[in-house]
């Protein structure tokens, strides 16, 4: 194998599996062992917004944001409060997580608290 390559397991994915993994649509999960961080204070906002290099001041800068219709700064991606780790195990002990939907219903503002479900 060339220098610098990796080769990665090979597996298959069968209809049996993901009849399995169907099942659990719509099921809410026990994720309070994956939450990151759940109060959006104003260092978290900051990190997350200069971590991926977004700089709209409502985020940003507090003296802005409280001119806004918010009053304050508000959490740019709310990801950076929670993270969810969620995969099943299906058929022959293999594990999987294909993706999650995160909705928040009203904007997470400095100092709120959120607790995902």
């Amino acid at each position: 194998m060339a220098e610098g390559h990796v080769k990665f397991t090979e597996a298959l994915i069968t209809d049996e599996m993901l009849s399995e993994v169907r099942k659990f649509i719509g099921t809410k999960f026990r994720i309070g062992h994956s939450i990151n961080n759940e109060e959006a204070t104003r260092i978290a906002i900051q990190k997350f917004a200069d971590g991926i290099g977004d700089t709209n001041p409502l985020w940003t800068d507090p003296e802005y944001a409280a001119k806004t219709r918010y009053g304050t700064i508000v959490a740019r991606l709310h990801g950076s409060l929670a993270s969810f780790r969620v995969s099943n195990t299906v058929s022959g002990g293999r594990r999987f997580h294909s993706g999650s939907t995160i909705e928040f219903y009203v904007p997470v503002l400095r100092n709120d608290t959120i607790k995902p479900r």
